[in-house]
């Protein structure tokens, strides 16, 4: 699970939370995005991206997202590929680093 924390009201006691698992991780949150496939043409993603922005400035949206137990986070196409590209890295460096046999 990807938690520092064991979560609140959610009774999954076969889910450990990192600081359970004794592994030498730095500190990460889940996220989530939209993706739209290679070729998609940029009025479209730039469309989208509108429409995705606009809920950040949406007070009911975000009271939503922290109701959840997370915490809102918008960007724009570009920082979103960015943390995709960093995110690949880091998987792979656990990869070597904690090979499954």
């Amino acid at each position: 699970m990807e938690s520092f924390t064991r979560l609140k009201g959610i009774a999954a006691p076969l889910l450990r939370a990192n600081i359970d698992t004794h592994l030498q991780l730095p500190a990460r949150g889940s996220w989530y995005g939209l993706f739209v496939p290679r070729k998609t043409p940029a009025e479209v993603v730039a469309k989208i991206e509108k429409l995705v922005m606009a809920l950040a400035n949406d007070s009911p949206a975000a009271a939503v997202i922290r109701g959840l137990g997370a915490e809102p986070v918008f960007g724009s196409s570009r920082d979103f590929a960015v943390a995709i590209h960093e995110e690949d890295a880091f998987l792979a460096g656990l990869v070597k680093q904690y090979p499954l046999k």
